[in-house]
């Protein structure tokens, strides 16, 4: 029998946990509905202005009270807005996001009953979505909190 013990070291902080999006890159339409407005080609998720629709991934398992962070990068906008549907305490929407780039946000999660990313492009929205990541936020860097590990072959020099 052999024992291997971790030796810890807890790096506290703001960390982010496993990325939880499957298919972040739209590299096809498989795991994302699609709302009215939106499709995906070319490696983005695309909407067209003049109808508002929702694009949704569904089964994240989103826990409330907890702490979530969006990466996200919106190309060829040139009105509307996208925005964080139904997650913040009380369904409220979280960022209203207006301009091209790469963000980043953060959110605490309301309803329990949310057991999907809802992103919502507006009616006016006619721009394109490069990727999204959603990572849970941790306390504690478990990768980077191992300082050494005490690896025991044969059990008889353990107590």
């Amino acid at each position: 029998m052999s024992v291997k013990i971790e030796i810890l070291d807890y790096k506290y902080g703001e960390f982010e946990g496993t990325q939880m999006i499957s298919n972040p890159s739209f590299n096809s339409s498989s795991d994302w509905d699609l709302g009215t407005g939106w499709a995906i080609s070319g490696g983005s998720a695309n909407h067209s202005g003049g109808t508002a629709g929702r694009l949704k991934q569904f089964n994240l398992n989103f826990i409330q009270g907890q702490t979530y962070r969006i990466k996200y990068k919106i190309s060829g906008r040139t009105s509307g807005n996208f925005i964080l549907a139904n997650h913040l305490a009380g369904s409220a929407n979280g960022f209203i996001q207006s301009n091209n780039g790469a963000f980043s946000y953060d959110w605490v999660q309301g309803s329990v009953n949310n057991d999907k990313l809802s992103l919502y492009g507006g009616t006016g929205f006619d721009g394109s979505v490069e990727y999204v990541k959603v990572y849970l936020i941790t306390d504690i860097d478990w990768e980077n909190s191992i300082v050494g590990e005490l690896d025991i072959t044969d059990h008889s020099v353990f107590p």
